[in-house]
C-alpha cells in the first residue's frame, strides 16, 4: 500500500504542476486553472456567472457600506488593531431615559430627560481581516485600519476574467459579513436619534440640550448630606418640562426606547395635563 503524501507534499506537487511546462501561455493558462481552483475551494456560496452583473453587484454593496460607515464613523473612538478578536469602541450621548420626578420644594412635578454618554464595543473583525481565499493583493488600510475596499476592488479587475469571477464572488460574500457588522453600529446610531425626534415631538422642542432647559440638581443622599456625589457618571440631567401638580417622592423612569414606555409616558402626561 502505497503511503499517503503529506500536506506539504501536495503543495509542492501544486507548485511543480505549474512549472510543468516552459510555454509562456500554458505557464499562464496553469496559474490561472490554480488560482480559479482555489477561488472555488472552502466554503460553498452562490457564485457569480456573468462578470458585468458580479462588477456592478460588488461595487453597489461597497458604495452601500461606505454610506453606513459614514453614518457611523463619527461615533467611532477607539482604533484597536488587526487582531481578529479586536473589537471596536463606539461612544455617543444617548437619551434613552426620561424621568417623572416630584419637587418637593416647589411642590410640582419635573419631566427630565437623562443624556448619557454611553460606550459600546462591537466586533469588527471582517473591516480589518480578509479571509485567506482573498489575500491575492495586500489589502490597504484607511486611517481608521480598516481594510479599504474600493481600492482593493479596483486592484481586483486587474484580473484575467477567469480568475475575477470567481474572486468577485468570494469578495461579495465578504462584504455581506462587513455590512452585517455595520448594520449592527448602525442600528444603535439610528436608535438614538428616534429617541430625540420623539422627545421633540412630544415636548414642542428644538432641541434636548438646549442650554436655556435647566439643569436638574442632584438630590441623592449624598449630595444633600455631603455635597458630592457619583451620580454625574450616571447622566446629566435636564428638566424638560414642568408640572405644577403636586406628586410623590417615588421616581418613575421610563425608557424610551421602547415603544411600550412611549406609550406608558405618553399616558401620564396626559393626566398630569389633565390634572
Amino acid at each position: 500500500m502505497a503511503p499517503k503524501k503529506s500536506k506539504r507534499a501536495k503543495v509542492a506537487k501544486a507548485k511543480d504542476d505549474v512549472f510543468s511546462s516552459s510555454d509562456p501561455e500554458e505557464l499562464m493558462s496553469q496559474s490561472r486553472d490554480e488560482m480559479v481552483k482555489e477561488m472555488k475551494s472552502g466554503k460553498k456560496i452562490h457564485g457569480f456567472t456573468d462578470l458585468d452583473i458580479a462588477i456592478k453587484t460588488v461595487r453597489a454593496i461597497i458604495v452601500t457600506n461606505e454610506e453606513i460607515w459614514n453614518r457611523c464613523k463619527e461615533y467611532f473612538t477607539y482604533k484597536g488593531n488587526d487582531s481578529e478578536d479586536e473589537k471596536s469602541n463606539f461612544t455617543m450621548m444617548r437619551f434613552d431615559e426620561v424621568k417623572v420626578v416630584y419637587d418637593e420644594n416647589y411642590d410640582h412635578t419635573n419631566i427630565v430627560v437623562v443624556a448619557k454618554e454611553v460606550t459600546k464595543y462591537f466586533s469588527l473583525e471582517p473591516l480589518k481581516v480578509l479571509p485567506k481565499c482573498l489575500g491575492i493583493f495586500e489589502p490597504a488600510k484607511d486611517e481608521t485600519g480598516h481594510v479599504d475596499f474600493r481600492m482593493y476592488f479596483r486592484r481586483s479587475l486587474i484580473l484575467h476574467e477567469e480568475v475575477l469571477l470567481p474572486f468577485l464572488s468570494k469578495l461579495k460574500n465578504h462584504l455581506e459579513e462587513v455590512q452585517v457588522c455595520l448594520g449592527a453600529v448602525d442600528e444603535w446610531v439610528a436608535s438614538t436619534a428616534n429617541n430625540i425626534q420623539f422627545l421633540k415631538t412630544t415636548f414642542e422642542i428644538e432641541t434636548v440640550t438646549d442650554l436655556s432647559v435647566q439643569e436638574s440638581p442632584c438630590k441623592c443622599y449624598h449630595h444633600r448630606n455631603y455635597g458630592y456625589c457619583h451620580c454625574g457618571e450616571l447622566g446629566k440631567e435636564y428638566t424638560i418640562k414642568t408640572f405644577n401638580v403636586p406628586g410623590t417622592v417615588v421616581v418613575q423612569s421610563f425608557d424610551i426606547s421602547k415603544e411600550k414606555d412611549q406609550l406608558q409616558l405618553k399616558r401620564l402626561l396626559e393626566f398630569l395635563s389633565n390634572a
